[in-house]
């Protein structure tokens, strides 16, 4: 599987911008690199979405999809141990010292 940077796609923007009016720290924004489906099948990419218990919502795109996390990173072949998890107040802080929606970290 080869790793392609950062293409067209939204979910940094969109998923910082729910947790900002969410404003809850029981969501979880995260980060992590997942393998494309449809016209980036099979292609690793970072990704982010959200958590909620033992929810993901992921509202990236155009779409607003609700997974059970176990299914979510099933389907996508998110390593869980390499995904960074972020609060509100952590996401906030992150987007004031970088002045972007992410990703932060170099291994992202």
């Amino acid at each position: 599987m080869k790793k392609e940077p950062q293409g067209e796609g939204d979910c940094y923007e969109v998923h910082a911008n729910l947790m900002i009016e969410l404003k809850n720290d029981e969501y979880t924004l995260c980060h992590g690199n997942a393998i494309g489906q449809g016209p980036i099948s099979g292609i690793e990419h970072g990704h982010c979405w959200i958590e909620y218990r033992d929810l993901v919502l992921d509202i990236s795109n155009g779409k607003a999809v609700t997974y059970l996390k176990s299914d979510y990173y099933l389907k996508g072949h998110i390593n869980p141990e390499k995904v960074k998890r972020y609060t509100w107040k952590e996401m906030a802080h992150h987007m004031i010292e970088t002045e972007h929606y992410g990703p932060w970290d170099d291994d992202e």
